[in-house]
């Protein structure tokens, strides 16, 4: 049994590819370690719980809901799985995975661009299901108490949108999802720059949300530098490059060998120049907001750390705050 589907039928429609025939027996393993791919969102307990209630016929009406967000990634993901270790065959109604009568077996092109539309179709649907979630959470308690939910949701970017909103484009769910191993470094180093305590207070506020204007104005920057730094250390460890949609993983960018043209930019030393340049820009500005607005009643970790105590060398020149560089 595929996880989350009643018969092969059903999944044609969730994938990013056109499938002619579909065997259960041969996709069946791909499809059971594809749930680890959906569980990096909910938490291996919710998704296997999940898939239980589903055999039994016993979901509820917000987990049916959630079990429609789930076939898209799952279904694509699976198929991209098998795509890596299987066979897959052409004809003029598709992509098959048994070989047929007038059917003939795929070339390599064929199966890296078949495997390219499949994660792109399973990055879509990731990141619906990651907005479902965060507009939901209320709703799944078992996801909310995870650590794969607490470690995406406390990453100061935890949205495709807000990378365009900080200067970058990030093209994909599952290139925002790699990033955010580099991006939790430079948030640990955040508190060298903001304080240690002003960071437990942005954390506290990203991870339970509610409405706090000076905070929501200093993610304006922090967000900006965080990008920017996050691209300049990827750029090192990463297989990156840049499409047309923005910054996407190598190993998920499109092959030239279809005939959609994409420009794509592999010096990945001329990415991590162009982001340090950014990161300095941005760093800069966010030390320049901080040092005009911190007081003893806002920002007040920064406040305390680095303008209250701060002892300038020369007392009887110096007036205003100083810029920390």
């Amino acid at each position: 049994m595929i996880p989350f589907f009643n018969s092969t039928d059903e999944i044609k429609p969730f994938l990013g590819v056109a499938v002619s025939d579909i065997s259960e027996e041969s996709l069946e393993s791909y499809a059971i370690n594809s749930m680890s791919d959906i569980a990096i969102i909910t938490g291996n307990a919710f998704i296997l719980d999940l898939w239980d209630k589903f055999k039994d016929n016993s979901l509820s009406e917000d987990e049916e809901e959630i079990v429609g967000k789930i076939k898209k990634p799952i279904a694509n993901m699976t198929f991209c799985r098998h795509s890596m270790q299987g066979v897959l065959f052409i004809s003029d109604s598709g992509y098959s995975i048994e070989e047929g009568a007038n059917s003939k077996r795929a070339f390599q092109w064929m199966l890296r661009d078949f495997r390219y539309e499949c994660l792109k179709a399973y990055s879509e649907g990731m990141n619906v299901l990651w907005e479902y979630v965060l507009d939901n959470i209320e709703s799944f308690s078992a996801i909310g108490e995870s650590e794969q939910y607490i470690y995406l949701k406390k990453r100061p970017i935890n949205k495709l949108n807000q990378w365009a909103s900080a200067g970058r484009r990030i093209a994909d769910w599952r290139t925002h999802f790699s990033l955010c191993a580099e991006m939790s470094i430079v948030w640990e180093d955040m508190s060298s720059i903001i304080s240690a305590a002003l960071l437990e207070e942005v954390d506290s506020y990203l991870l339970e949300g509610g409405t706090n204007e000076d905070i929501d104005a200093l993610l304006i920057y922090i967000r900006r530098y965080v990008a920017h730094h996050t691209i300049e250390r990827s750029a090192i460890t990463m297989p990156i490059s840049i499409e047309a949609n923005g910054l996407v993983l190598k190993e998920v960018a499109s092959t030239t060998n279809n005939n959609e043209v994409v420009k794509q930019v592999t010096d990945k030393n001329l990415i991590q120049k162009q982001a340090e340049v950014e990161s300095i820009k941005a760093k800069k500005r966010l030390l320049e907001f901080l040092n005009a607005n911190a007081t003893a009643d806002k920002y007040v970790g920064f406040y305390n750390e680095y303008i209250l105590n701060y002892e300038p060398i020369i007392t009887n020149t110096i007036e205003n705050k100083i810029i920390i560089m």
